[in-house]
């Protein structure tokens, strides 16, 4: 009969502002993945919407600020997240007949997509200016990390 043992549970880690930074930064990077995956579930319907206008794949990766070469994971995405096989037409490389432009809904208006790029604005200075900070800070506390870890 073997007998069962439970590994000793380890104390909590001290709540240091080290150890706040570090969830107050493991919140913060969440909170981007989440709306990175946010805007690219947007970037597939506009995506969508410019495949509906007889957009060719070029002009499409174009209007995302992405290259040609991106363009298997974007037909992968529509696969995969949409159920939609780009067919040989949508794969063209000039729009054939001509663009047949499409209605917005309105969740991708002009108006809500520039009330997020002001958002992130803001919260780009806001990073920036802390980046700059570390920039004159982060020297010290390499030393003292090197010190106390390495015994340097």
């Amino acid at each position: 009969m073997s007998e069962n043992t439970i590994a000793p549970q380890s104390p909590a880690p001290e709540n240091t502002p080290a150890m706040g930074a570090l969830g107050q930064l493991a919140e913060i990077n969440n909170a981007l993945k989440a709306l990175g995956e946010q805007i690219t579930e947007l970037t597939l319907d506009g995506s969508e919407l410019a495949l509906a206008e007889r957009q060719a794949t070029g002009d499409i990766l174009h209007a995302q600020g992405r290259p040609m070469t991106y363009r298997s994971s974007l037909y992968m995405y529509l696969k995969d997240r949409r159920g939609i096989t780009v067919a040989a037409r949508g794969k063209r490389k000039r729009s054939i007949g001509g663009v047949v432009p499409q209605d917005l809904p309105e969740y991708l208006s002009p108006e809500n997509l520039q009330a997020i790029l002001s958002s992130l604005n803001a919260t780009s200075w806001t990073i920036n200016k802390l980046m700059e900070q570390r920039e004159e800070q982060y020297p010290a506390l390499h030393a003292l990390a090197c010190s106390e870890v390495m015994g340097a």
